[in-house]
Parts: C-alpha cells; structure tokens; sequence
C-alpha cells in the first residue's frame, strides 16, 4: 500500500527541514500526536542505518511504541527514508521517505511517501489503514507546518505565501 500526502508550509525549506532531519529524534517536541520521542543508537538498529543521519533512529510513543530506523539521509536534498520495526505482526515491512522542498517564494512543501506491506490476507486492510494513515500523518504534517511557521514569525522572519 502507497500513500504520498503533500503540505505546503509558510516557512523556507531550512526551516522545515531542520525539524524534519537534523532534529528527527525530537519530534515530540513539535508533534501532539508522539507523547515521547527518544534517540537510537546505531547498535538499537536491526538494519544497517544512514551514517550522515544526525541519528540512527527515534523510538516513539503514542498509542503504542514504535521504533523508526533512518535508512538513507541527505541533507543536501532535505530527504530522509526511515523503516519502522515494531509494527503490529500483520505489517510485513513500513516505510516512510520524508522530503522538503523549496517553492523559492520564502514557502516549501513537505513531502511524505509512505509504504507499508500487509501479510497474506491482511492485504485487503489496505483501503481502511490508507484513511487512518492520512488522517494520522496529516496531522503531523499539520504540526510541522504550524510549528515552522511560528519560528519564522517569531524570528521576525516575513512567513511566505502558500
């Protein structure tokens, strides 16, 4: 199952990213969905992690633990590939490629891609986990995006149009 979600964000691409990269392990700090965010170490990782990723990965909790590996890292491209373990035993594999991209008019656009692969029959779960997924990573895409745009404001920075 693919699920691609787009926000655009009254703040410049620096900005947004350094939230969504440099900062992946602290998500609980801007998120109201992810009550506690911890970092991992590249020992915690049951695959080989990015070795420019600021982190090798983020434990988080919200409803239920979830462990979240960063598989490729570029800050050049404000884009990150994480793989989640953890998942409910139906979930054969998750992925999750988060990027930011500039607009050139102050605005950037987050970007999230996201993958997940069902076991057997729970293959048929798809349309039903797509809503739940949207509705869950779109509020987080929405906190991102009020969180960039407050920084921004409170620097004194002019927030873009979008």
């Amino acid at each position: 199952m693919h699920v691609h979600m787009e926000k655009t964000i009254n703040a410049p691409a620096d900005v947004v990213w350094r939230w969504l990269g440099p900062e992946f392990a602290n998500i609980d700090t801007w998120s109201s969905f992810v009550k506690t965010s911890i970092p991992l170490t590249a020992h915690d990782a049951p695959a080989t992690v990015a070795p420019a990723a600021p982190v090798a990965g983020r434990e988080t909790t919200t409803k239920a633990t979830l462990r979240e590996f960063i598989t490729a890292y570029s800050d050049a491209e404000r884009r990150l590939t994480f793989d989640a373990a953890g998942l409910p035993p139906i979930v054969r594999r998750g992925r999750n490629v988060q990027s930011v991209r500039d607009n050139g008019d102050g605005t950037s656009t987050l970007v999230f891609e996201i993958d997940f692969d069902f076991r057997g029959p729970f293959k048929v779960l798809g349309p039903i986990m797509r809503r739940r997924m949207a509705t869950s990573l779109g509020g987080v895409q929405d906190d991102l995006r009020s969180h960039a745009e407050a920084q921004v404001a409170r620097s004194g920075g002019e927030v873009g149009r979008g």
